[in-house]
């Protein structure tokens, strides 16, 4: 049986550069979060608009 996920919605936003775990409340700016992508690597306009209209992470991105 194929196990099927998630997939990734609502808004977000993109954060560019090193950030402390401390920061990330003055980012949220008290708005309930259930998500957030962390990556080593900067995502294109590309994956960003993919992300948007299919809710689907980039290949090698996983949900936890």
């Amino acid at each position: 049986m194929k196990k099927t996920l998630g997939v990734f919605r609502g808004n977000f936003r993109v954060l560019r550069g090193n950030h402390s775990i401390r920061d990330l409340d003055d980012f949220i700016s008290g708005n309930d979060v259930e998500s957030i992508i962390s990556t080593n690597q900067r995502l294109t306009l590309e994956q960003i608009r993919n992300i948007r209209s299919s809710g689907t992470l980039p290949a090698g991105y996983r949900l936890i």
